[in-house]
């Protein structure tokens, strides 16, 4: 099984590169792993997911894995908690109005069932009954990809959404895209609007991360 797994930084990488080094020699084990830093936000996302699919010589991945951080909109996801975010979406694409933002799906810019969008939204197709398994323990959440934090006033047009990232929308796009099954692991460091980084624990995030990479990639 070829996997891909990307992050935005190194910090975020680091749990599955640390997660691979321990079980890439295992008897019995049967992945092989690619671990790539994207860059941070969409455009970086996109550019380097894109690619590595593309430069795959050998054959093409099985799966995509999207890890990293996230902010929780909900007290339902405290700091520490690990999340699969099984539908995203561009959430400040849009057209800032006299009357307050509207999505391009809004003004009719663009069908919001236009391929891979399904209202609006990118929700990856489900995976193989092994690879759900591993993961069936996980809080599956909405997440909304944003380019700047959250302000309390701009939170209310996503109210729906239980995660922030700035990469995830970006991340499925690109795999959906390309026919490449994916997935997406992100781990809470901080309720979302908080600009106060000593309320952040972004070690706690990581640290509960790498468990379930561990987990998920014994599984397999």
């Amino acid at each position: 099984m070829r996997i891909l797994i990307t992050a935005a930084t190194a910090p975020e990488l680091l749990p599955a590169q640390e997660v691979w080094e321990a079980i890439r020699h295992q008897a019995g084990n049967h992945l092989w792993v690619k671990n790539l830093v994207t860059g941070i936000g969409t455009t970086a996302t996109a550019y380097h997911t894109l690619k590595a699919l593309s430069d795959s010589s050998e054959a093409p991945y099985d799966l995509a894995i999207n890890v990293g951080i996230a902010g929780s909109f909900h007290d339902s996801l405290p700091i520490g908690s690990v999340v699969r975010v099984t539908s995203d979406y561009f959430g400040d694409c849009g057209i800032q109005t006299a009357s307050g933002f509207q999505s391009l799906f809004d003004t009719r810019l663009i069908d919001a069932d236009t391929f891979p969008f399904s209202m609006g939204k990118l929700t990856p197709a489900p995976l193989p009954l092994k690879t759900e398994s591993a993961i069936a323990f996980l809080p599956a959440v909405e997440g909304v990809t944003v380019q700047h934090l959250v302000e309390t006033g701009f939170a209310a047009l996503h109210a729906h959404a239980q995660v922030e990232t700035m990469e995830g929308a970006a991340f499925f796009y690109v795999c959906m895209n390309e026919r490449i099954p994916c997935i997406a692991l992100r781990s809470v460091s901080n309720m979302a609007g908080e600009r106060d980084k000593k309320r952040w624990d972004i070690p706690l995030a990581l640290t509960t991360l790498r468990k379930t990479i561990l987990s998920f990639l014994s599984a397999q």
